[in-house]
């Protein structure tokens, strides 16, 4: 899982989500368990269903690069998926971004 300032679409890639990455200052890519350690919510919602990963955390140690505005899920190869924060986040030092991502699928 990472996060990005590029603004993604149903045609990005996975590159296009890495031109948009910080760089240093406490930014890496957070590693999401294939497991329920991992996905801590999976259950029916309404017409479908909702999984969502545990929450993850990158705390800056100096002022980060870019202002993100996305977090998304690769596979190392492929963009897998992505959401927009809920507002976008120029970090600092010692600044703090929690998030947790969720994923429904309907019918």
């Amino acid at each position: 899982m990472g996060l990005t300032s590029t603004t993604l679409t149903e045609n990005s890639t996975l590159a296009n989500a890495a031109a948009g990455e910080p760089s240093g200052y406490g930014y890496s890519r957070q590693t999401v368990p294939q497991s329920s350690s991992g996905w801590t919510t999976s259950a029916a919602n309404g017409n479908g269903w909702q999984i969502a990963t545990e929450t993850f955390s990158w705390t800056a140690t100096g002022t980060w690069t870019q202002t993100v505005t996305s977090i998304f899920i690769t596979d190392g190869t492929n963009l897998i998926a992505w959401s927009e924060l809920s507002a976008p986040r120029a970090l600092v030092s010692t600044d703090v971004l929690t998030d947790t991502f969720s994923l429904k699928l309907t019918n």
